[in-house]
């Protein structure tokens, strides 16, 4: 007893809590604050010693030691805390148990669930990953294609530019492939057998070629007799007037989504037309 006082002797005179103010009349030991519960007082020579009790916890005067807040009452006013029984205590403390358990239990199912919601929203992201993986091959896969594209048509036009003369000219693409087959020439203004041989070209041409028509300079004089071929191509007006400028894209056969045909009369410059035609696989 006399060390345990000896303890609390240094502990009080170390923070300067020395004074005589509630001991008088007090025998040397430990008593309540009557006005605040957290403090209690060491007696000792005379000599009053405040000392506070840590956070959470209650000077009980009937144990006469500082106690939980949970198993000891402050009486507000008084001072003292009412005496409880230690099985009081242990119920008390069994109750803070429960509850700090059950707390622990929904803690413990919130993780779980935000586990599960992590997992499926790592699996989403592994399959957007896949996703944008095989858009990323697709995606050079169709620009691959459209640089072969390109290459095909600026072929097409330079050889175009190179065969380009009076009257009816024509260009036959394979469908499949984008490869010119065939390019030729009708002077349906100077040679008067040029409507017969235009017909006959145009009914040897194999039935889903591309076919791309253009008149240059002046066509009408001689392609009368070509009229019936060039309309079962789908055009609506392929009997020109002189000089007009005219062509067509279409495909032998059948009548598709991108077939196209403008003309310009004389002096009106010259029909320029385009179409995206995608190829059959």
């Amino acid at each position: 007893m006399l060390r345990f006082i000896c303890l609390l002797i240094l502990a009080a005179t170390a923070s300067g809590q020395g004074t005589a103010l509630q001991c008088d009349g007090h025998s040397d030991g430990v008593f309540a604050d009557l006005e605040d519960c957290t403090v209690y007082h060491l007696c000792h020579g005379g000599r009053d010693y405040q000392i506070r009790c840590p956070d959470g916890y209650f000077w009980n005067d009937d144990v006469h030691s500082c106690r939980l807040a949970d198993i000891a009452h402050c009486c507000s006013g008084q001072g003292v805390c009412e005496a409880t029984s230690y099985a009081e205590d242990v119920t008390r403390l069994a109750g803070r148990v429960q509850t700090l358990e059950a707390d622990s239990s929904d803690v413990q199912g919130q993780v779980n669930s935000l586990s599960t919601e992590n997992t499926a929203l790592r699996t989403q992201l592994t399959s957007l990953q896949g996703e944008t993986d095989n858009l990323t091959v697709e995606n050079v896969a169709l620009r691959t294609e459209l640089t072969s594209l390109q290459i095909v048509a600026a072929d097409l036009q330079d050889q175009l530019k190179n065969i380009t003369g009076r009257g009816y000219n024509l260009v036959i693409v394979n469908e499949r492939t984008g490869q010119m087959e065939d390019s030729v020439r009708f002077d349906t203004h100077g040679d008067p057998a040029a409507g017969v041989s235009l017909r006959d070209f145009i009914r040897g041409v194999p039935v889903g070629r591309i076919v791309l028509i253009a008149v240059h300079d002046e066509g009408s004089t001689y392609a009368g007799d070509a009229m019936a071929e060039l309309n079962s191509l789908g055009s609506f007006s392929p009997d020109i007037a002189h000089r007009t400028s005219w062509a067509m894209i279409s495909k032998k056969g059948s009548k598709t989504s991108w077939f196209v045909e403008d003309e310009r009369d004389r002096y009106a410059g010259p029909t320029v037309i385009e179409a995206e035609i995608p190829l059959s696989t």
